[in-house]
């Protein structure tokens, strides 16, 4: 969030999402004017997927947004995906992946939430992304 002068803050600060439907993709961010780092994400859950069901952060750049949408190819921004069919009740932390580059999420592209596998049985899960603006200034 800006402050009085304008600058955006270098605090970390949280995105909760619920839990999907389907497999598929959830947009976290969709074209927005500022570039974020993912420096992970914490998810909880009451009951298990079932069978491959996983969770990636997604970075698609413009131009493939543009082309593609959501479902078009992008970076994982973890260091790997989170199992969804173990560790109920147990919150799961993931990193951000590697270098810096692979964590970024470009202005005007989108971090999108892609699950994957049989999630039916997955019940009362929260996700919590922890982003960070990678921008110092933006005009108000």
């Amino acid at each position: 969030m800006p402050n009085k002068k304008g600058f955006l803050s270098r605090a970390p600060f949280p995105v909760v999402l619920p839990a999907p439907a389907a497999a598929g993709n959830v947009p976290i961010i969709l074209g927005g004017t500022d570039s974020y780092e993912v420096l992970g994400v914490d998810i909880l859950y009451d009951v298990v997927g079932g069978a491959g069901a996983t969770l990636d952060l997604v970075a698609i750049p413009k131009a493939t947004l543009t082309a593609s949408g959501i479902a078009g190819t992008g970076v994982s921004t973890l260091a790997s995906t989170v199992d969804l069919t173990a560790n109920a009740r147990t919150v799961q932390h993931k990193s951000g992946a590697g270098p810096q580059s692979k964590r970024i999420v470009p202005a005007g592209g989108a971090l999108v939430m892609r699950t994957a596998g049989t999630l039916t049985g997955l019940a009362g899960m929260a996700a919590v992304v922890w982003l960070q603006s990678v921008q110092g200034h933006r005009s108000m």
